[in-house]
């Protein structure tokens, strides 16, 4: 222990007398690592990220290709259904465990009071089978049933980390009473850490009711004398997704599934003759699902700009090494004919290289976060982008390889110097 700590001295010594050198090195190495970061974090919210259940391979989304003219669409683009195709969705046992269906209480966050402090939150309403379909065990309480559907049961299971902010980890909040939109809700369970929910746009849901009927909680906010959920088989509002039976692939689940879809739409909603027919399509759970058409091409190509940018950020320090080095000949002369080998050097040599790259890749990291969140808003994505464990292991990743590369570079040439003038 004593030999590290020797070492590490020595090492960040030898960087103190070129201050310049090291200043310059780690903002250069902070810059293109922090970029890379950056990147990667837009890159792994918008196109990477699963839900945080088991098997999240299993899950697809459910799309609406070649919409009917006498339906009417309120959601997120393709992704909106009709009660009727949800419930001939549902039992489909062949395809899918289960087959979830939820639709926001608002486009906006909803009204909602706890006590006397009315506040806005972001709150859905889900199918029965919500949690137990996810494979989502609640750590208080419990979730919903197919019972609590069909009866629109006044409950609610509230987000982990709304309780710990709103109710301070209150573990005898289960029973109290939550008002949405007026409507009294009891409180019956806590979701467990990290899920937010399922909505393919929100990235964190504040809590979840039951599927209702209730007008004054009508899905998207909608007024009730323009559409209902139960009242309007012809109303694509609904959300959907599917948990697929293992070993059912995406493209046989769009087969067998296509003509119930199609049946199911046209006995609620008759497609016209001249019309093309709606399609089925099924898509992973990955991502931000209304971004990734979008934003997928552009943030690959700027992925692989940044990664330009590291590559010659990486050239410039050696090139910074290779001229320090040359400096260093005398001092490297003197070690090795004090017994020093070239194994030693070269320890010497990666010890300050890592010792750089953790200084650049922890400002990097700081960097990145304001790179992030200004990427976020010069784009116009709005949804919340925080750095995650597989963030995190890019970011060490690409700092080790970077340190090893450092470390690298300038051995044989250093170490073949300091022979030929010995």
């Amino acid at each position: 222990m004593v030999g590290v700590i020797q070492a590490l001295r020595y090492t960040l010594c030898q960087l103190a007398k070129a201050p310049v050198f090291t200043a310059v090195s780690i903002f250069t190495i902070a810059l293109g690592i922090g970029a890379n970061t950056a990147i990667f974090s837009v890159m792994n919210t918008v196109l990477l990220n699963s839900l945080p259940v088991p098997n999240p391979q299993q899950l697809v989304y459910f799309h609406l290709k070649n919409q009917p003219l006498s339906t009417s669409q309120t959601g997120y683009g393709d992704m909106s259904m009709s009660l009727p195709v949800f419930e001939a969705m549902r039992t489909r046992g062949e395809v899918f465990t289960d087959v979830i269906g939820f639709a926001p209480l608002a486009f906006e966050k909803v009204a909602v009071r706890i006590g006397f402090e009315p506040e806005e939150t972001w709150g859905e309403m889900v199918s029965g089978n919500f949690f137990s379909g996810l494979q989502v065990q609640p750590i208080l309480g419990r979730g919903f049933t197919l019972n609590d559907e069909s009866t629109h049961a006044p409950i609610a299971v509230v987000n982990y980390a709304w309780w710990k902010g709103r109710f301070a980890d209150d573990k005898d909040m289960l029973g109290r009473t939550i008002f949405v939109k007026g409507v009294p809700f009891t409180i019956v369970g806590v979701a467990p850490p990290g899920f937010n929910g399922a909505d393919p746009v929100h990235t964190v849901i504040d809590f979840w009711i039951p599927l209702q009927e209730r007008p004054e909680l009508n899905a998207w906010g909608t007024p009730a004398t323009d559409h209902t959920l139960y009242g309007s088989p012809n109303w694509l509002a609904l959300q959907m997704l599917g948990r697929l039976r293992q070993g059912v692939s995406l493209e046989q689940a769009q087969a067998q599934l296509t003509p119930a879809f199609q049946g199911a739409l046209a006995n609620a909603s008759p497609v016209d003759a001249h019309e093309q027919k709606p399609l089925l399509v099924l898509s992973r759970v990955r991502g931000v699902e209304n971004l990734r058409d979008d934003y997928e091409h552009p943030l690959r190509f700027l992925m692989s700009m940044v990664a330009l940018v590291l590559l010659i950020a990486c050239a410039n320090v050696v090139m910074l090494l290779l001229a320090r080095n040359a400096s260093r000949l005398p001092e490297f002369c003197l070690r090795q004919a004090l017994g020093a080998n070239r194994g030693a050097l070269f320890l010497q040599m990666l010890r300050e290289s890592v010792a750089l790259v953790a200084a650049g890749a922890a400002l990097g990291w700081l960097f990145a976060g304001a790179a992030t969140q200004a990427l976020v808003a010069w784009s116009g994505i709005d949804i919340n982008i925080q750095p995650d464990r597989r963030v995190l292991l890019f970011t060490a990743a690409v700092s080790a390889v970077v340190a090893i590369a450092f470390g690298l570079a300038p051995l044989g040439l250093i170490t073949r110097r300091s022979s030929v003038q010995i």
